[in-house]
C-alpha cells in the first residue's frame, strides 16, 4: 500500500495539492518448479501412452469385429442346418400323412390318425417357416458385418462346416497345447 502526496505551482490547475493512494498485491512463483530436463519430455510420454492407448483400443476394436463375423458365420451354419432339418421334417410328415390317408381309405386308420398326423404336418410347416426366417436373418446379418448389399439376389452360402472330434481330447494334452 503507498499513499503520495504532492503539490503543483502550475497556474493552469485549480488545485495545486494531490493525493494518490495505490494497493499492488505481487505474489511470485517460480518458473521451473518441478521442471527441468524431465518436465520438457512430459509431453512426448503423453503422447506415447496416447499412442499406446489408441493401438489397445484398435486392436480390441478389431478383435471384436473377428468375433462378431466368427459368430455371425457359424449362426449362418446352424440356421442352414436347422433349415435342412425342418424341410426333412416337413416331408416326412407329408409322406407320413399320404401312408395314413391311405390306410384310412382303407378302413386300417381312424380319423384321429389322420388329425394327429395331420397336426404333426402343421407343426413341422410351422417350424419350416420359423427355420427360413432365423435363416435369413442369418444372412442379413452376415452380410451387414461383411458390407455387402442386403438386397442382393446371390445368397451367402456358408463352406465350413463344424467338425466333431473322433474322440474326447485328453486332458493333459490339451493342457500341454496351451502351454505352447
Amino acid at each position: 500500500w503507498t499513499e503520495t502526496l504532492s503539490t503543483s505551482n502550475s497556474e493552469a490547475v485549480v488545485s495545486t495539492d494531490s493525493a494518490s493512494d495505490s494497493a499492488r498485491l505481487s505474489v511470485s512463483q517460480p518458473l521451473l518448479d518441478g521442471g527441468g530436463f524431465g518436465a520438457g519430455l512430459y509431453s512426448v510420454r503423453a503422447a506415447r501412452l496416447g499412442q499406446t492407448d489408441a493401438e489397445l483400443q484398435f486392436r480390441a476394436s478389431t478383435e471384436q469385429l473377428v468375433l462378431d463375423v466368427a459368430d455371425a458365420y457359424w449362426r449362418l451354419v446352424s440356421a442352414h442346418q436347422s433349415t435342412e432339418l425342418a424341410l426333412n421334417s416337413t416331408q416326412i410328415a407329408e409322406h407320413s400323412l399320404d401312408e395314413t390317408q391311405e390306410r384310412f381309405d382303407e378302413g386300417f386308420a381312424g380319423s384321429g390318425d389322420v388329425h394327429q398326423v395331420e397336426r404333426a404336418l402343421g407343426v413341422a410347416r410351422s417350424a419350416q417357416v420359423v427355420a427360413e426366417s432365423d435363416l435369413e436373418a442369418a444372412e442379413e446379418r452376415l452380410r451387414r458385418i461383411l458390407g455387402l448389399p442386403l438386397d442382393s439376389g446371390d445368397p451367402v452360402l456358408p463352406t465350413d462346416r463344424p467338425t466333431v472330434p473322433v474322440s474326447d481330447p485328453e486332458a493333459d494334452a490339451v493342457l500341454v497345447s496351451t502351454r505352447r
